[in-house]
C-alpha cells in the first residue's frame, strides 16, 4: 500500500467577500481624486464603479472612509465595474469597520 501526501493549499484571496455600497475616492499618481462607489470588498480586493479611464495593470490609490489610502492594481474591467487587487491586504479591523459603514456620505475630494 502506498501512502500519498496530500498538500492543502489555502488561497488567501478567497477571504470573506461582502457586497457593500461605500463612497470612497480613487486617483492615479499625480492626478486629483474622483468619487467612486465600492460595490464588493474583501481584505484582498474590491470591485467599484470608478469614473477614470483605466487599463488592467494600472496602479491607483483608493481613499477609504477609514482614512487609509492603499495602493491597488487594476485587474479587470467589466463595463462600469473595475476590479482591483490591494497591493497589501487591508487588515481585519479595517475590513470590519468598512463593512459596517452605514452612513453613505459622498467622499470629500479636498
Amino acid at each position: 500500500m502506498v501512502a500519498k501526501k496530500i498538500e492543502v493549499v489555502v488561497d488567501p484571496r478567497r477571504g470573506e467577500r461582502r457586497a457593500v455600497s461605500i463612497a470612497a475616492t480613487a486617483w492615479l499618481p499625480g492626478e486629483q481624486p474622483v468619487a467612486i462607489r465600492i460595490e464588493q470588498l474583501s481584505s484582498y480586493d474590491l470591485r467599484a464603479t470608478i469614473p477614470l479611464t483605466l487599463e488592467p495593470g494600472a496602479l491607483i490609490r483608493i481613499g477609504l472612509p477609514t482614512g487609509s489610502s492603499p495602493h491597488a492594481l487594476v485587474t479587470r474591467i467589466d463595463d462600469d465595474l473595475v476590479g482591483c487587487k490591494f497591493m497589501l491586504p487591508i487588515g481585519s479591523d479595517e475590513f470590519s469597520a468598512l463593512v459596517k459603514v452605514r452612513i453613505d456620505l459622498e467622499p470629500s475630494l479636498s
